[in-house]
């Protein structure tokens, strides 16, 4: 709900012993009360989208940073979400900026988590391409890029596997 920084339903969890929701919120308060990270539809296995409290998306933010312990899958599922909420205005979009920022430290370019990430970032910037902050926000996408395109490099390899080519020709064009 938007302004609202607690965790909400309405869940309808099925277990073995029927609704579970309790069980679940329980649990979340605990994690959420311990500033330990969750992700809810973990690997995208739902067709739903989630949200959550600033502090979670903060703690998501630092697991889903190089060496952190999401999967690529739950990184797309985040970056998907947290974009979703900023478009419908849930969220503001400099939340889901905030948690992308460290994109740039990324040593590892998983084709379907960058092509989200510059599929949203892209949009932002034909939207501010007249506004007079877009050069800042030019530079925030050199940062978020320019490591990959050093990783990659501007021309192709014997080395490069079937998706390095797509990842390239994107942070080409968010360059």
């Amino acid at each position: 709900v938007e302004g609202e920084d607690e965790v909400m339903g309405p869940w309808l969890i099925n277990g073995p012993s029927g609704d579970e929701s309790s069980a679940l919120l329980a649990k979340i308060m605990e994690w959420d009360s311990a500033n330990k990270f969750f992700k809810l539809n973990a690997d995208q296995n739902g067709f739903f989208r989630v949200s959550y409290t600033d502090s979670q998306w903060k703690r998501l933010g630092c697991a889903m940073s190089p060496g952190g312990q999401l999967s690529a899958t739950d990184r797309l599922g985040l970056v998907s979400d947290s974009f979703a909420a900023g478009r419908s205005g849930y969220s503001p979009i400099s939340d889901s900026l905030a948690l992308v920022q460290d994109f740039g430290l990324h040593t590892t370019a998983e084709y379907a988590v960058w092509q989200e990430l510059s599929e949203n970032l892209s949009a932002l910037a034909s939207l501010y391409k007249s506004e007079p902050f877009f050069v800042k926000f030019q530079r925030f996408l050199h940062n978020i890029y320019a490591n990959q395109m050093k990783t990659i490099g501007w021309d192709p390899t014997p080395h490069d596997d079937d998706h390095t080519g797509s990842i390239r020709a994107t942070i080409i064009s968010m360059m």
